[in-house]
């Protein structure tokens, strides 16, 4: 049963979301916005041109390269800042004080011509099955890493257990690429009454940016969630180049960042106070039929904002997560595996300590 595509639909909102951030610095050249917005587009339409080739999602493709490199176009332009057009490839943005590289990929990634030269490579008669194994025998090489829908499972889903492979993420760390994203949400609230709404604009706009901020903020309580009790796949097979087992549990050391991220920027009542004033702002939208992203993420039609029950949403989809049967499940059985192995353990009561101290810091 194939599974549908909604990057055009959610690429956007991901694009709408980078655009506003660009509005809010003084000084962002038109050009610049013009550029996101021809990358993002060029970008969606090679996705589903690889969709008319018979490529499949790869939702691990945007890990090839550290969050150091990912605006450092000399990377991005030789191998690319992932390794195929057919993640879902978040836009990434630069920080204030960095240099603006490319916003998403520009060119096809390694993965892409690896998987075209495999389908579409005139092949020696009688010896394609010869030559197709020695093009898929590249499947342990790290730029060539490939998990698709059934590995992803969306974002939130307990059972979706690799924390490397998600839609809307980028680098090989997506703990730092979703800091940076928070950080980018924070900059957004500071200065969008200020800069988003000039006289004369109705003030919908920035309910339409709160909404966008709220989207963020869910995706990193969800990505940051699933390293705990997280388990890398791997599609390797015996005697393939690199000798990865198919299931490695995440590292002690990388869940407890995990729950470190989750307990300072998610948790804490600090992280969702933005101006005062913009709260007596978020005016609705006006027009039938446009509150659509209220009831997503609400799931209610408040002509008020409703501040506390999305700030509600974004903490309940990481602890939801956490506290999910199955993901406690796997934190004990990674428990087993860690001490087979010889490595630092990370169990079960951690997790409990750690999340009460976040939660009941009074």
């Amino acid at each position: 049963q194939p599974v549908a595509c909604t990057y055009a639909l959610e690429a956007a909102q991901n694009a709408a979301f980078a655009a506003s951030v660009l509005a809010t610095r003084p000084g962002t050249p038109p050009e610049l916005t013009d550029r996101l917005v021809h990358e993002y587009l060029v970008e969606v339409v090679a996705h589903e041109v690889g969709h008319t080739l018979g490529l499949r999602h790869n939702f691990r493709a945007s890990t090839i390269l550290p969050d150091s490199e990912l605006m450092n176009t000399n990377r991005t332009h030789s191998v690319g800042q992932s390794s195929s057009v057919m993640d879902y490839n978040a836009l990434v943005v630069a920080l204030p004080g960095e240099t603006q590289g490319d916003f998403v990929p520009t060119r096809l990634g390694p993965y892409d011509f690896w998987a075209i030269e495999y389908a579409y490579r005139p092949l020696t008669a009688g010896k394609e099955e010869a030559e197709l194994k020695a093009i898929a025998s590249r499947s342990g090489d790290p730029l060539l890493g490939y998990a698709t829908d059934e590995d992803a499972l969306g974002t939130y889903s307990p059972y979706s257990m690799d924390p490397y492979v998600n839609q809307f993420d980028a680098s090989a760390d997506p703990l730092a690429f979703e800091r940076r994203q928070l950080a980018l949400v924070r900059e957004l609230w500071a200065h969008a009454e200020e800069r988003l709404v000039a006289p004369g604009d109705g003030y919908q706009v920035l309910r339409r940016v709160l909404n966008r901020s709220f989207r963020e903020l869910q995706k990193g309580a969800g990505i940051s969630a699933k390293f705990v009790g997280g388990v890398q796949l791997s599609r390797a097979r015996a005697g393939d180049a690199g000798g990865r087992p198919p299931l490695e549990p995440v590292p002690a050391a990388k869940q407890r960042e995990a729950l470190t991220f989750l307990s300072e920027q998610i948790f804490s009542d600090a992280g969702y106070r933005p101006p005062t004033a913009i709260l007596t702002r978020l005016a609705p939208e006006r027009m039938y039929g446009l509150g659509g992203l209220d009831a997503f993420f609400s799931g209610t039609q408040r002509l008020d904002y409703p501040w506390h029950d999305l700030v509600l949403g974004v903490q309940a989809t990481a602890l939801n997560r956490v506290l999910h049967p199955v993901v406690l499940d796997r934190v004990l059985d990674n428990e087993v595996l860690f001490r087979a192995s010889g490595q630092e353990v990370f169990t079960m009561a951690e997790l409990f300590g750690s999340l009460d101290d976040s939660i009941w810091t009074e």
